[in-house]
């Protein structure tokens, strides 16, 4: 039954995912999930639909400009559930965003809040933003290594650390009572990562 004063259309908000190796598949599913969604009163706004060909150029490969395709496909751009399918690109995009959040909040880092209220708030409104869908990363160590450098930076930030004062990463974390997001010694860039 529908709730009073709401158009239907507002009753629900969802996305769907048809993949397929083959384009033409999910065109032609198109039409059909249209009409079947249609009998639940789910509404396809066609017009919205996205067809992204995930592929892997072969090297040597080149668009109309000359630039190579291999590492420069289109779907690695494309954002679904607020990630890019390419864990390298979404990464990057993750620590733009994450120093576009630190610097919102740049009132809150000052001195005149407790170190502990600090650490907190940044978590929430930093880390959350960084570490975003991060469990469905698959990238090299030296890309997830980015994601370290950009929370050191906040961490000596929030410690007011500039140059030339320096401190070690491991006496860093201890001090903020953190943890690198590679997981392992500090030093040890080939550890696992989590968060």
């Amino acid at each position: 039954m529908e709730p009073p004063g709401l158009p239907l259309d507002t009753e629900y908000a969802d996305d769907i995912d048809f993949n397929d190796e083959d384009e033409e598949n999910l065109k032609a599913l198109l039409p059909i999930a249209t009409e079947v969604l249609k009998d639940w009163n789910l509404f396809v706004n066609e017009d919205k639909t996205d067809f992204t060909h995930v592929y892997l150029a072969e090297k040597g490969v080149k668009d109309d400009q000359g630039k190579p395709i291999a590492g420069n496909e289109l779907w690695r751009k494309s954002i679904t559930l607020g990630s890019m399918l390419c864990s390298k690109e979404d990464i990057s995009r993750r620590i733009s965003l994450g120093y576009a959040a630190f610097n919102k909040y740049k009132k809150a880092w000052s001195h005149r809040i407790p170190l502990n209220k600090r650490l907190l708030l940044y978590e929430a409104l930093v880390v959350s933003v960084l570490m975003y869908n991060s469990s469905c990363w698959a990238a090299p160590k030296s890309v997830l290594e980015k994601l370290d450098i950009a929370h050191r930076r906040h961490l000596r930030s929030i410690l007011n650390y500039k140059y030339p004062h320096r401190i070690s990463n491991k006496i860093l974390y201890k001090r903020c009572n953190a943890e690198p997001f590679c997981k392992g010694d500090v030093d040890d860039r080939s550890q696992t990562f989590s968060h």
